[in-house]
């Protein structure tokens, strides 16, 4: 087994044959795809930078000026490697027409938002032929082919910081010699993509032609745990000359620098001779014998390369301990003695990202609360993984002896966000203050958990509350009106509420207020320091069990950006309380105007039953700052939903990375929509008009809007009427249409030319009404009643079973919902094999005329009678003869015109002659 050796500053002079080689650890770099150093990531878009002044006057320290937010507005740029210029092409290809040559590319987002990029190409000047294609594909398995499977695709999505490996095929003309420069782009509106050059050399059919391909691959951990990774680098002469002293390199230089190992035990050269770079010589070393340090490169010598044969290098690395996550790039290079020129591809190796998370409890020990007065307990979050991540965190209470309150807060005071940022290695600080309702001598716990949106997993601390104190002291209560958000230049009224719950008196009691930068003083204070922004009351005596109240009123500046946290919060202090007592703190967010809510439908006229409508509802938010957007819409009464899209037409039920849309009966909600400040939004939905519906439909929607901050913006409520068009259907009657026929060619429905109509059916609608089909066999039903009627088929003239129907009650027996024009077809089943007649009689009787009719049947003879009367004839009894010699007898009540029965003779049916008997009045 190999075991691995470490080479610092002094290293062995010769290493044993299969020995696991520790490459010397260097600075790391993530590959810089546009060229230049590695980019820091950037202020993801929506981020709020505050600044605030503040300064200290008369020994105070205060904040006279308001606070300044600004929000990062989103960046889109894509950037492309390997990054090269058309001078000094990154890649070298050569291909045989019409043969395709394939470039491999990573495309990253160093945005900071989720961005779709626009693929396409560009051809430098001065090429010698035009691509007859150049396509896009996703490589899946980054073997830097197109597999069958992988994706030709014309668009990428990628979040923030996101990559795709991207093959790029580019297929010559016919005939095409020379070489052509070209490189892919990537549009996304904002900025455009780096160059990303390669050059593609089309070779006469009788030249070598080499091409050199790599696949990096995670070979999974090895025994130690440590990671491991395959690169399998494959140089092919494919075209039709010999290619002599052909090369194949590998070039490990950004490997060697990220504290990779190279598994010396597991590099195999399937031939020609293999050979190591020496680290210290620059030299070439070959094997079996090593190199005197880490190699910074491997390549395998071929004498001859013949068409269609190919060489491979394998070999395996180790992870370092600590892996730096990015994308390291390893380029390949083949040559030949006679090839004018070498060919080179870059292969991306990819170190995964980590996620791993920690939240500690800043402190030790139990805490003691006071009851009705919250107390703040520290704890921190580190994300302790290689890659960002969002964290929720929630608290929980066991056991609860008594009612009891867990708000969490950011370091700052303000309540902590739904979700958490925090990029590698970062920390952050927040405080779970925890408020009894109640006096307890009974301990419990509070939790709080922290879970990673990356992998779900959960990280926890807790704090024992050991007991719960009454609050037989100074008791403040703390109100404001009104509460929730606030718009610029409204008034907010804070009231405090002082109750002396010792047994003695206070005395010298005084309160101060310091006002939030973004209100202004309007009353309430005899003492209000205007450079300093603090009010202050002087009570004097409070007695034992006695209670006072001050009230001070502010104004919102109309100068305060959407979305501004403004904090209240009372110190009070006696000569028998030294240390001021806190209020409890007041938060309100700020907001200027509603959310813009407009609703249309198409079309607006000519719409009647049964025709598909569509709703387009556009919110619009008016401020600066971003919101996540909630639209709740009713149906109209008498419509069914068929679909609901975004702007972009992807439905919400299968894309709901940017929000969520659910169905519950006539409501629709679309709820987590981003929408930035200034911008608008739009939702689609398609419905279909039921015949219920009323002549009038009426929608109605509601957008609600919510902030970073917690400020709640609402929109007015929008309605679209449309007045339906009866046109030719009516209110509370139908039309029931059918066709009835024999089913010959076997695909579902009537096929006109294959399938035989069927003439003379009778069917009986629930109610008596009857009717019989016509030579093309259709039926109808005029006036119908909405609703659920049975349909009977007269089995004696339709002696074919009918096809299994899914609302069929039995075989000759149907359930039809008829609503507006419904349509019921009756499909019988046809005699197997050919059916055509085997005898054929005309008997002429007075007015009447009966033809007789003898074909084939799946269970011997049908007979067929077609009675044709130019009379109304009454008490018709038609005779006939079954295969036995038995009588068949039919009755008509009354016949007009052409009525046709048949029956089956339950054999060889006899050549007897029908008799016909009728009574005149």
């Amino acid at each position: 087994m190999s075991q691995p050796l470490d080479i610092g500053a002094a290293a062995p002079a010769r290493n044993a044959p299969g020995v696991l080689v520790r490459l010397a650890m260097g600075s790391l770099a993530a590959l810089a795809l546009a060229g230049g150093g590695a980019l820091a990531a950037p202020t993801p878009a929506g981020t709020v930078i505050s600044n605030q002044a503040q300064a200290t006057i008369d020994g105070e320290e205060v904040v006279p000026s308001n606070r300044v937010d600004t929000v990062v507005q989103a960046v889109c740029r894509p950037g492309l490697g390997p990054a090269a210029p058309a001078q000094a092409p990154g890649q070298q290809a050569a291909v045989v027409p019409p043969s395709t040559a394939y470039l491999t590319y990573v495309l990253t987002n160093q945005g900071n938002a989720q961005a779709t990029f626009a693929l396409g190409h560009s051809v430098a000047d001065g090429g010698a032929w035009t691509p007859a294609a150049v396509d896009h594909y996703l490589d899946a398995n980054a073997n830097g082919l197109v597999d069958p499977n992988e994706e030709l695709v014309d668009a990428v999505s990628l979040d923030a910081g996101g990559h795709a490996r991207l093959v790029l095929a580019v297929t010559p003309p016919a005939g095409a010699l020379g070489a052509v420069t070209l490189t892919p782009t990537a549009d996304c509106g904002d900025l455009p993509s780096n160059d990303a050059y390669a050059s593609v050399e089309a070779r006469e059919p009788l030249a070598a032609a080499l091409r050199v391909q790599v696949a990096l691959t995670e070979a999974g951990p090895d025994p130690f745990g440590a990671s491991r990774y395959r690169i399998v680098a494959t140089l092919a002469n494919y075209g039709g000359g010999l290619a002599i002293g052909a090369e194949l390199e590998v070039d490990l230089v950004d490997l060697v620098g990220a504290g990779f190992l190279v598994d010396l035990d597991e590099v195999e050269a399937g031939k020609g001779l293999l050979l190591y770079e020496d680290p210290t010589t620059g030299g070439w070393v070959p094997a079996p014998s090593l190199p005197s340090g880490p190699p910074t490169a491997l390549k395998i010598d071929l004498p001859t390369l013949d068409p269609d044969e190919a060489a491979a290098l394998r070999l395996e690395l180790v992870g370092p301990e600590e892996p730096v996550p990015g994308i390291f790039p390893v380029v390949v290079t083949g040559s030949s003695a006679d090839e004018p020129e070498p060919v080179r591809t870059v292969g991306y190796l990819e170190v995964a990202a980590t996620h791993a998370h920690a939240l500690e409890r800043v402190g030790q020990g139990a805490v003691d609360l006071v009851e009705g007065q919250p107390r703040c307990v520290p704890f921190r979050l580190t994300n302790e993984g290689t890659a960002a991540d969002t964290y929720r965190l929630a608290p929980a209470v066991s056991p609860t002896p008594v009612e009891v309150s867990v708000a969490l807060q950011a370091a700052g005071g303000l309540p902590l966000p739904a979700t958490v940022a925090l990029a590698p290695g970062a920390a952050m600080d927040l405080a779970a203050c925890v408020e009894a309702l109640a006096p307890t001598a009974e301990p419990f716990t509070v939790t709080v958990n922290a879970d990673s949106d990356a992998t779900g997993e959960s990280a926890a601390a807790s704090v024992e509350v050991a007991s719960v104190a009454p609050a037989d002291g100074l008791v403040l209560t703390h109100a404001a009106d009104p509460t929730g958000t606030v718009r610029p230049g409204a008034r907010i009224a804070y009231t405090l509420t002082i109750r002396n719950a010792f047994d003695f008196p206070l005395n010298g009691l005084r309160v101060r207020d310091d006002l939030d930068p973004d209100v202004s003083f309007v009353s309430g204070s005899d003492d209000y320091t205007r450079s300093t922004h603090v009010a202050r009351w002087d009570l004097g005596t409070l007695a034992p069990g006695e209670s006072a109240t001050v009230r001070l009123e502010t104004r919102v500046s109309r100068a305060a950006a959407d979305d501004t946290v403004i904090t209240n919060r009372f110190a009070v202090t006696a000569q028998e309380l030294p240390d001021p007592v806190l209020s409890s703190t007041v938060r309100h967010a700020t907001w200027s105007s509603a959310l813009l809510l407009e609703t249309t439908v198409a079309p607006q006229s000519g719409v009647t039953y049964g025709d598909a409508i569509t709703y387009t509802l556009r919110v619009t938010n008016a401020s600066d700052s971003s919101l996540d957007v909630t639209i709740e819409e009713r149906l109209a009464d008498g419509v069914e939903l068929l679909d609901a899209a975004d702007g972009a037409g992807e439905t919400w039920a299968t894309a709901s990375a940017a929000g969520s849309f659910q169905h519950d009966g006539d409501a629709l909600t679309w709820s987590g929509l981003p929408l930035a400040g200034g911008e608008s939004l739009t939702v689609t939905y398609r419905a279909r008009v039921l015949p219920t519906a009323p002549l009038e439909l009426v929608n109605r929607t509601v957008a609600r809007g919510d902030s970073a901050q917690g400020a709640a913006v609402e929109s007015a409520v929008a309605t679209a009427a449309l007045r339906l068009d009866p046109g030719v259907f009516e209110r509370d009657g139908g039309v029931l249409v059918g066709r009835v026929y024999l089913e010959l060619d076997g695909l579902e429905g009537f096929t006109g030319g294959a399938d035989q109509p069927l003439a003379g059916v009778r069917l009986v609608l629930g109610g008596g009404a009857q009717a019989l089909t016509d030579d093309r066999g259709r039926y109808a039903f005029r006036g119908v009643p909405v609703g659920t009627h049975g349909l009977l088929i007269d089995p004696g003239s339709l002696p074919f079973e009918p096809l299994p129907a899914p609302n069929a009650l039995s075989p000759y027996r149907y359930l039809v919902a008829v609503r507006g024009v419904t349509v019921q077809d009756v499909a019988a089943a046809a005699p197997t094999g050919s059916a055509t007649a085997a005898l054929t009689a005309t008997l002429e009787l007075g007015p009447l005329t009966v033809t007789r009719e003898v074909v084939p049947g799946p269970d011997g003879d049908v007979v067929r009678l077609e009675l044709t009367t130019t009379e109304p004839l009454d008490g018709v009894v038609v005779t006939d003869r079954l295969a036995d010699g038995s009588e068949w007898t039919r009755t008509i009540e009354r016949l007009e015109g052409t009525t046709v029965i048949s029956f089956s003779a339950g054999g060889t049916a006899t050549d007897a002659v029908p008799s016909v008997t009728w009574r005149y009045p």
